[in-house]
């Protein structure tokens, strides 16, 4: 659930972040293109594909995950209602799947993400 709580540390997450490195990645999945755009992007993307997408996109910004990594356990912490050591040690691909599936969550960051594209282009 996305929580008034969560929102800033979602925020600092993605500030942190250099997308430059993932933008040729976004605009050959065409996740931006304006039709897909209304029906919500991310979601349009078929489930196999976005393994694939997720994990192209984790690779590219590997080597940024030392800027985000105590923001992702306080916001692992947060989403789930739980104890920043107890969000420590649940397993991050299951994390990811079912932030996949939080409707809430993703129409945040799929805004989020188009501006802080739009910024760095």
């Amino acid at each position: 659930m996305l929580t008034v709580g969560v929102i800033p540390v979602l925020s600092r997450i993605l500030s942190n972040l250099d997308l430059k490195p993932i933008l040729p990645i976004l605009e050959k999945a065409d996740i931006f293109d304006e039709k897909s755009a209304k029906k919500g992007a991310l979601y349009n993307i078929k489930n196999g594909e976005a393994v694939k997408l997720g994990t192209k996109i984790a690779i590219e910004l590997m080597p940024q995950f030392g800027k985000i990594g105590a923001d992702v356990p306080e916001f692992v912490a947060m989403y789930k209602d739980i104890s920043i050591e107890e969000a420590k040690k649940l397993d991050f691909i299951e994390i990811v799947k079912e932030v996949l599936k939080d409707t809430g969550l993703m129409t945040f960051f799929e805004s989020a993400l188009r501006q802080k594209v739009e910024q760095e282009s």
